[in-house]
């Protein structure tokens, strides 16, 4: 049956999961572009746009005109399997702001998802700080581990992976498929979400440490390695991989999660990432008392 709104005398169709719907995906992106300068083209026909990824949109005359979507992701939260919900790609066509259409659709996720989900998180920037708190979310603080040098470096046989070469990719989704886990707080198998950031943003951050059979998405700046995250079947020392992954000249490595073993690590409320992270009640106290963040590569 088809679904339909009023809003400010205006119909509305209202649409969701609809990835195989060439029309509507199109608009989709488009919207994305004209927002936030990327799309997700790439990511479906590279295949790796899944079930999990869905977003619930407003159409006017055939034309995605608002979006929220939802992330369905597994975590490993000190032992315990969590299944939390990441909204993302909140956004308005330019000519239909300021008529609540976020609103809206917030609502109507959070009617659908709040009683099947174990917590329900959203990442926003300065421009809606205020909007969020209305639907009951509240402002909380990551924590970010960096350690100094020197580094022990061992990085003979690193290779850096080419996302555009198809059994590279495989490969990187094989490992991150059966990854066990290396963080306080950690993305279960979620190897679709992973190769959304490496064929886009991070394709040219990712290398295979053949002698620790693991992947590390690192970026690397002048005396600075940003290792957003690595990924293994067996476990490894984390150690082993920062030394496999520096160079001559990093004075500095930067976590993208929170290690299982922090001991050598400099902790610090995260205050370098541009958006702030927003939860429903409930999570708040563990994330100070354990000193957690969501992993870089779970951003959705």
């Amino acid at each position: 049956m088809r679904k339909t709104t009023i809003i400010h005398d205006n119909e509305y169709e209202i649409v969701s999961a609809y990835r195989d719907n060439t029309l509507l995906r199109h608009s989709f992106n488009d919207l994305t572009q004209q927002t936030y300068k990327f799309d997700f083209e790439n990511w479906f026909n590279l295949g790796y746009w899944g079930e999990n990824y869905i977003p619930y949109s407003l159409v006017k005359d055939t034309k995605i005109v608002a979006n929220i979507s939802v992330n369905i992701i597994d975590f490993d939260v000190h032992g315990d399997r969590k299944q939390y919900i990441q909204i993302g790609t909140v956004m308005t066509d330019r000519d239909h702001r300021n008529l609540g259409m976020s609103r809206f659709l917030m609502e109507l996720v959070l009617n659908e998802w709040e009683s099947e989900t174990d917590l329900i998180y959203l990442f926003a920037n300065n421009t809606v700080l205020d909007f969020y708190p209305k639907f009951g979310f509240q402002s909380i603080s990551e924590y970010e581990y960096t350690k100094s040098g020197p580094f022990g470096r061992t990085n003979t046989g690193v290779v850096q992976l080419d996302m555009s070469d198809a059994t590279a990719r495989q490969t990187l989704y094989d490992i991150v498929d059966k990854s066990v886990i290396s963080a306080k707080l950690s993305m279960l198998n979620n190897p679709n979400l992973v190769l959304f950031y490496c064929t886009s943003f991070m394709r040219d951050q990712v290398f295979y440490i053949p002698d620790l059979h693991a992947i590390a998405i690192a970026e690397f700046e002048t005396g600075i390695c940003y290792l957003h995250d690595i990924f293994c079947r067996e476990q490894i020392s984390l150690d082993d991989v920062i030394n496999s992954i520096v160079r001559s000249d990093t004075k500095k490595v930067v976590l993208g999660f929170a290690p299982a073993d922090s001991s050598a690590y400099n902790i610090e409320i995260l205050t370098t990432e541009p958006d702030t992270l927003f939860v429903k009640p409930g999570i708040a106290e563990l994330f100070d008392r354990e000193l957690l963040r969501f992993p870089v590569l779970s951003h959705a």
